[in-house]
């Protein structure tokens, strides 16, 4: 059995959009790939900044990096003896596309979004 790909493993893929003047690549979640299904928690926390990953990895117990590169982050834990899940995302809707899609294979079915937002002001 070989081993599953790691980020020096795997190809970008160039996809062109409409008239953009530059292709947009497109990398997939490496290190996410080689995950058997259903070895991942139901409950997944997604953040958008990797920096907050690691404070949700603060309030959890037994917490384990299973993935990192580029801007996502992976880990799991336990919160209050639930099985959990962080994976950040990085910025805008792709990156969330590829994390949702690529836990959402392995058994993940819950996704809850945490983090700011700058459109919410008091005045």
């Amino acid at each position: 059995m070989s081993a599953a790909p790691g980020p020096d493993d795997v190809e970008d893929r160039v996809i062109p959009l409409g008239t953009a003047r530059s292709p947009v690549r497109v990398r997939p979640v490496p290190d996410l790939r080689g995950l058997p299904d259903g070895e991942l928690p139901r409950f997944t926390l997604v953040p958008g900044s990797e920096r907050r990953g690691e404070q949700i990895a603060e309030r959890l117990a037994d917490v384990r990096v299973i993935a990192h590169d580029r801007e996502f982050l992976a880990i799991t834990g336990d919160l209050d003896g639930i099985p959990m899940m962080a994976c950040s995302t990085g910025i805008g809707g792709h990156g969330v596309s590829l994390v949702v899609d690529a836990l959402g294979a392995r058994g993940a079915d819950t996704f809850i979004r945490v983090g700011v937002t700058g459109a919410l002001q008091d005045r």
